[in-house]
């Protein structure tokens, strides 16, 4: 599955933390530290499950834990409208 960000959303990173505002909606995020290293990996990578592999890699843990992180943040993320399933927004083509 991949994942996007709203156009609506803007992000600022930290060293520990990330915020992420959607500007419409008037929702402000703030993502510790392993949220924004997932935050950060979404916007690079796009699929879920790359990330989960990449997430499990960089903290030495087992992709089971790892996929119930992701899982956990993408969840929030989207129930929060700071990112959305590619191909659900609305487009126009000329």
């Amino acid at each position: 599955m991949r994942y996007q960000k709203k156009n609506q959303v803007k992000e600022r990173i930290f060293d520990s933390k990330a915020l992420l505002y959607n500007y419409q909606k008037g929702v402000l995020v703030e993502l510790n530290e392993s949220g924004k290293v997932i935050w950060t990996m979404l916007m690079e990578l796009h699929e879920k499950e790359a990330v989960i592999k990449a997430y499990a890699d960089f903290y030495g843990i087992d992709p089971d834990v790892a996929s119930q992180d992701v899982n956990e943040v993408l969840a929030e993320l989207e129930k929060r409208e700071i990112i959305e399933r590619e191909g659900s927004g609305l487009r126009c083509s000329s």
